[in-house]
Parts: structure tokens; sequence; C-alpha cells
């Protein structure tokens, strides 16, 4: 009887040892499986299997206690190894959190109104303070690769399948053009009120039926002899048409079959060779598509070797065809939105009306700064940029929340599936 307990001691001492290297073992698994993205619930299934196994083995020694299984939670949300994770899909209409994106769109805005005001308004005296406005027209590519990353996002966020094209310009066309048309009225209206000003001086402003009418489509760069009524209106055109070519090409581009994916880049990247027109879209593809394969990087939807590929071509291309300033504009645009992820409260509250800023700066912040040249010579010039950008900003912060913004509410209503 004696012999017959010892025996029994020794195979359950043994068959303890034995599971205890089991489960070394299958934790060594699980970290190797985590290095190589094997999903760790075949790992964990395959260690609960042997601690069964061992532990109907052990049940059935005569006068053996079972060893019991450790108690875990298993993961039954099985993922398939190789295919690259997605965003969690948000609701339509909820907003976008990345900080980051709403800082950039604040710094292009401002440095594209300080340009306008010093380098490029001729009637401001040549010097530092011009020259430090030199390059603020890169805020523009800079918006251009926002784009190419946040449309894209909230496609893909969004639920978007090419069916729902005609919702998605809808939805554009709402969050866009309302501002657009008040600016346009704006314009019109600061132009003719100051033509019947006493102290006006120069031709009388005229607004064409024809001129109007193109504005509502952007169409004015399709039209010879036909001039935007704002500068700056030309680049909402080239945005409109990259709305129209993401929501077609958006299925290509994010493909998961390699060979449709890199076709829709590549005819992105030669796109400026198809189309020279340098306020046209295929003028800036290669900076739109910056953008583009950054969104996808973030979401895994392809990996670094073919993100590095894509923008190094992209950025030979941008170089080549839209200049080497622009594109280093472009290329620290997504490297920011890439690697950081805070930004100064500040910064966020001038993103939210970037886009009212970029619409009514000329109109408003350019008066400003003509008038005290003209008016106040005593003045000194220094001063009338900074005034001309705070009275900008403070009547664009009164057009968001007048016009954008409820326009922005209207568009959260065009949904691409039905609730």
């Amino acid at each position: 009887m004696a012999l017959a307990e010892l025996r029994a001691t020794l195979i359950l001492k043994g068959e303890k040892v034995i599971l205890a290297i089991a489960v070394l073992r299958s934790r060594r698994l699980s970290r190797i499986a985590q290095g190589l993205g094997i999903s760790a619930v075949i790992v964990d299934s395959i260690s609960l299997l042997r601690q069964l196994a061992f532990n109907g083995l052990a049940a059935s020694q005569p006068n053996c206690t079972p060893v019991k299984a450790e108690k875990r939670t298993y993961n039954l949300n099985l993922i398939e190894i190789d295919t690259p994770k997605k965003p969690q899909q948000r609701k339509e209409g909820q907003k976008l959190d990345i900080p980051i994106i709403q800082a950039l769109r604040g710094i292009a805005s401002l440095a594209v109104c300080w340009f306008h005001l010093t380098y490029l308004n001729s009637n401001f005296p040549r010097g530092l303070i011009s020259h430090s406005g030199r390059y603020g027209y890169l805020g523009v590519e800079v918006f251009f690769v926002i784009s190419g990353f946040i449309v894209p996002y909230s496609l893909l966020t969004g639920g978007y399948e090419l069916k729902s094209f005609w919702k998605f310009l809808a939805k554009r066309v709402m969050r866009v053009d309302p501002p657009y048309l008040a600016s346009i009225l704006l314009v019109m209206a600061l132009a003719l009120l100051a033509a019947h000003s006493a102290a006006f001086a120069g031709a009388k402003p005229h607004f064409s039926v024809k001129q109007i009418i193109l504005h509502l489509g952007y169409l004015i760069p399709f039209f010879e002899n036909e001039n935007w009524i704002n500068g700056v209106y030309w680049t909402l055109a080239v945005e409109f048409q990259y709305y129209v070519c993401l929501g077609l090409l958006f299925p290509a581009l994010i493909s998961k079959n390699p060979v449709v994916r890199r076709t829709a880049f590549l005819l992105a990247l030669c796109a400026p060779w198809i189309n020279g027109n340098i306020v046209l879209l295929p003028h800036f593809a290669p900076l739109f598509l910056i953008g583009i394969v950054g969104m996808e990087l973030m979401c895994k939807m392809i990996g670094r070797p073919e993100f590095l590929i894509v923008v190094t071509a992209s950025v030979i291309a941008a170089a080549i065809k839209v200049g080497i300033p622009e594109t280093c504009a472009g290329v620290g645009a997504i490297v920011c939105i890439l690697c950081l992820r805070s930004s100064p409260r500040w910064l966020l509250a001038l993103g939210n009306i970037s886009y009212s800023l970029y619409l009514v700066h000329e109109p408003i912040g350019d008066r400003v700064v003509n008038l005290g040249l003209r008016f106040w010579p005593s003045l000194t010039p220094t001063a009338l940029p900074f005034l001309g950008c705070l009275a900008s900003i403070i009547f664009a912060t009164t057009f968001y929340l007048a016009i954008e913004r409820p326009a922005k509410g209207l568009a959260s209503k065009i949904r691409y599936r039905p609730t």
C-alpha cells in the first residue's frame, strides 16, 4: 500500500513539473508570437488544450488529485493574420480627434494671412517685416497635405462606399460652400461701398453675371480672361477637384490588392505630367498623395516600406513640378501629423476658425493695412500687419460662429448610411 502511494505521489509531482514546463513554454511562445504578429488567442488555445490534457491524465491515475487548470479569460475576437488593422468606425458627424491637424490648419492660415498683408501687399514698405512673410504662401501646400490625409480618413472611418459618391459631394458642398458664398458677398459689398466713398481713388469694381456664375462652380480656371474676385479662391477650386477625384478613386486607393492600390498611387504621381496647368489639381497631386499614404500608414493599411517608397517618389515629383520650398512644407506637415499628438489650446482655437480666416483676411486685413498707410501716416507701418491680422481674426471668429459652424452642423446630417 505504501509503495502504491509513493508511486502515485511521484507520478503527480512529475506531472506538475511537466505542466510547469508547458506553461513556461507557452508564455515564451506568446512573447515570440507577439513579436511575429501572430494572434495570442491561438497560443492561449494551445496552452489551454495542454493543461486540459494534463489534467485528464492526472485524473485517470488512482488516488491522484486532479491539477486545476489556471483560470484565464480568453478573447474570442480573432484577428486574421496579416490583415491590417482598420480604425474604429466612428459615428458620422463625430469630431475626429487628431488635434495636431487643427493646429497645423491654424498655423497655415495665419501664415497665408501674414504673407498677403506684408510681402504681397505692394503698398506696404519693403523691409524686414515685409520679407518676414515671404514664405507664408507655403501654408497652401500644408493645407493640401492636410486634405490629402483628413478627407480620406473621414471617408474610411465613416463607412464610405462608391455608391455614396453624391452624398459625399453634398457633404463637402454643404461644409465648404456657405462660408465661401458668404465671403463672395462680403468682397463684393466692401468693394462697392469703397467705390462710393469720397476718398476712393482708382477704377470702380465691376462684377459680371458670368464671373459670378463661374465662381459658383469653381470654374474660373477653365475660362480665359476671367479672374477670381478674391485671390485665395483658386485653392478652393483645386480642393473641390480633389474631392471629385477622391470620391471616385477612393476604393482603389485603399484596395487590399497591391496592384490596384499602387496603380492609383502611380496615377497621382504622373498627374503633373498629364496636365501641367499650375492652378489645377494634377499639378499638386503628389502633395495630396503624401497625405493619403500618411493616412494609410497611420491606419496600418500599408507598411513602412511602401509608405517610404511612395513618399520618396511624391517628394521627387513635387520638387520637380511644384517646387522645393513647397515640397519641404508638405513633408513637414505629414511628419507633424504622424509624430505629434498634442497642441496648445490657442492653436486649436485658431484652427477652428482657419477656414473663415483664410476666406476673409484679404477683404478685411488688407483694408486695415491700406487704410492705415493712407490715413494714419504717423502710425508706424510695423504695427499695421499685426492690426490687420488681429482684425481678420476677430472678424473670422464672428464669421465662423454665424456661418461656418452652422454649415458644419448641416453637413454632419448628411449620412452615407441610414441610421
